[in-house]
């Protein structure tokens, strides 16, 4: 049994959720723990956007706040996943939990991404993504991760460059659509890979839609 002095400690702890940026592994481990004990409910789509920290924000920062959640609480599904063909104990209040928000997390991510107001390629993580001496298939990478991390990097770099264009209601050039398109594959990947990302670009680019 917890102390007044624990119990008051893991309260802050259970709502420290990312208000600052999207998040990072360490964050999401305590927004998963909002659905135990005394919140032990799903919280819809409006209550996950709070709790999220993305209340008040605009399209684009959302956008990549919720894409950054969804594929973290993906790749954590993903971990489940192989412990369970593995045969390996596992918490199901937990699996539970996890494949709760990451059903709301696609959801709110498929919503930030459709309010931006542009055409983009979208990228599915069952799909196979070819790379050098590596792909993605099935929401798995296969073969060198470390090259899959580079390719990723040099990606999200590209993006700060391309994807943050400003454009015109109804039109979006393909260089853009692509370069989004990539920026989902590099964030899956980094995330996938256990890499936090730094959003700091956000700040800046954010005005040109």
């Amino acid at each position: 049994m917890k102390t007044a002095g624990e119990n008051k400690e893991y309260r802050k702890k259970k709502y420290m959720i990312c208000t600052t940026g999207p998040p990072t592994i360490r964050q999401c481990q305590f927004v998963r723990k909002r659905l135990t004990g005394e919140d032990n409910t799903c919280p819809d789509f409006e209550e996950f956007i709070i709790s999220h920290g993305m209340s008040g924000n605009d399209n684009y920062v959302n956008y990549h706040m919720s894409l950054g959640f969804y594929y973290v609480y993906f790749a954590e599904a993903m971990k489940y996943a192989d412990m369970i063909d593995g045969g390996e104990v596992f918490d199901e209040i937990e699996v539970s939990i996890v494949i709760k928000n990451l059903d709301l997390a696609k959801r709110v991510f498929l919503h930030f991404r459709e309010r931006l107001g542009v055409e983009i390629a979208p990228f599915d993580t069952a799909e196979t993504v070819v790379m050098e001496e590596c792909s993605l298939e099935k929401g798995e990478i296969v073969g060198n991760k470390g090259n899959a991390l580079a390719i990723a990097k040099k990606w999200l770099n590209q993006f700060k460059k391309k994807g943050n264009m400003p454009y015109k209601e109804g039109f979006v050039e393909k260089s853009v659509s692509h370069a989004f398109f990539l920026y989902e594959v590099a964030v899956y990947i980094c995330y996938l890979l256990g890499e936090d990302i730094s959003y700091e670009f956000l700040g800046e680019q954010k005005e040109k839609f």
